[in-house]
């Protein structure tokens, strides 16, 4: 919480001119800085209840929310970081052509691109997410649980999907981009 307000409070600081700096790298910083402040804020509280209660308290609106945006945020911070990579990789290997691709509009569209793909993409969270009762162990007490119709492939292909777009598929974005920044950075030595 510390680190992210003070990276908010940095970011918010007004330049001499009087006016905030908004360079690209700072609004993926800032998104990235939302993103995780936002899962801080709304997701750690009730999902910390799931380990410290005998049972979830919240409601089905709070099971379905809760277990979404933690979905969607985690998801933003993923695509921020291949965004903030891309936006590196454009700045060192194609220098030239570099402030007509990394404009602040550019930046700022990406960022909408980001939230709007990751709370699509975790739609199928809140979707699937129940207040559960009845339990052998617990018959009165109600859970918060993931709950797919049995014998579902939807789950499976779901899963998958998150392992492709979530993390295999910026994993070699990431290292791709870097790779070149580092191949770039060698010759230039």
């Amino acid at each position: 919480m510390v680190g992210n307000t003070l990276v908010l409070v940095v970011l918010g600081r007004l330049r001499p001119g009087g006016r905030p700096s908004r360079s690209t790298t700072n609004i993926f910083i800032l998104n990235l800085s939302i993103a995780d402040f936002s899962f801080l804020l709304f997701c750690v509280p009730f999902q910390a209840t799931i380990y410290s209660l005998p049972e979830w308290i919240f409601g089905a609106f709070f099971c379905k929310w809760v277990h979404y945006l933690a979905m969607a945020t985690m998801l933003v911070s993923i695509f921020t970081l291949v965004a903030m990579s891309v936006d590196r990789y454009i700045a060192v290997v194609h220098a030239k052509r570099s402030p007509c691709i990394r404009s602040k509009r550019n930046a700022a569209l990406g960022v909408g691109v980001i939230w709007l793909l990751s709370l699509l993409i975790a739609i199928p969270v809140a979707q699937h997410q129940a207040l559960m009762s009845g339990h052998q162990q617990a018959p009165n007490s109600s859970f918060c649980w993931e709950h797919w119709a049995d014998g579902s492939t939807a789950k499976q292909m779901y899963k998958i999907t998150i392992l492709l777009v979530g993390y295999l598929l910026p994993l070699v974005l990431i290292t791709c981009c870097y790779a070149k920044v580092g191949e770039r950075d060698a010759s230039n030595v």
